[in-house]
């Protein structure tokens, strides 16, 4: 599954928004233990790019559900802070 979550990256980052929700849509968040908030960021900034700001800031908030990290913790508050502004 992280190698799906990979090719999801990926494929955001060269803006293929099809082909990074059908990646994301066959991803089974339960397989990731640990790494689950990963998913959900890349779901967030998937819909922050598609202009779902809503959706985006939900999915930030599972990410931060998800992780008990204080680096990542950080990160994921100020992606928010800044969608919210």
């Amino acid at each position: 599954m992280f190698t799906l979550l990979n090719h999801a990256t990926v494929c955001l980052q060269l803006t293929d928004f099809e082909k990074t929700h059908q990646l994301l849509k066959i991803i089974d968040v339960a397989e990731l233990g640990q790494r689950a908030y990963l998913y959900y960021g890349c779901y967030a900034e998937y819909y922050m790019k598609i202009g779902e700001k809503d959706l985006s800031i939900s999915f930030l908030d599972k990410a931060l559900a998800e992780t008990t990290n204080s680096i990542e913790r950080d990160f994921l508050m100020k992606k928010r802070g800044d969608i919210t502004c």
